[in-house]
């Protein structure tokens, strides 16, 4: 089940990245140009979270068996208690600053391109783009801490 939600999740996601505006009418949203940024940034947080979904749960559900060698690289990822059933505290925390870190950067370039294709006026370009950079910086700068 877990599957079907995290590929239904990347699909809308896709959808309202590469056609906000048919895809809005599927959903009975009214559109406009200007409503592309709103779909575009939704539509990246939709594919984010869905790949996130779908790596942990293929992730948790993939564990080696007990007579498997476990590479040390991997060690990392097994939690504290020295099982595979879930990830450590450390190995969460940067997935999460990396799921932040993929949806900040995807707002930058929909910004962009929203702003070049003509339908995001240059004050709300900078503003959420400028925004969006501000939380794609500090999202790196944790990164760098972590690791």
């Amino acid at each position: 089940m877990q599957t079907l939600l995290s590929l239904s999740r990347m699909a809308v996601g896709l959808g309202f990245l590469a056609i906000p505006g048919p895809f809005a009418s599927i959903f009975i949203m009214p559109f406009s140009p200007e409503a592309a940024i709103g779909c575009k940034m939704a539509g990246n947080r939709d594919l984010v979270l869905g790949a996130l979904l779908y790596y942990t749960y293929r992730r948790r559900y993939s564990t080696p068996r007990k007579d498997t060698v476990i590479d040390p690289s991997e060690q990392s990822l097994l939690s504290k208690s020295g099982n595979s059933e879930g990830h450590s505290d450390n190995s969460m925390m940067r997935l999460a600053l990396l799921s932040g870190i993929a949806v900040d950067t995807l707002d930058v370039v929909m910004v962009l391109w929203c702003y070049l294709d003509g339908t995001l006026p240059v004050e709300a370009a900078v503003t959420l783009g400028g925004g969006a950079s501000i939380l794609l910086g500090l999202g790196l700068y944790c990164w760098r801490k972590e690791t």
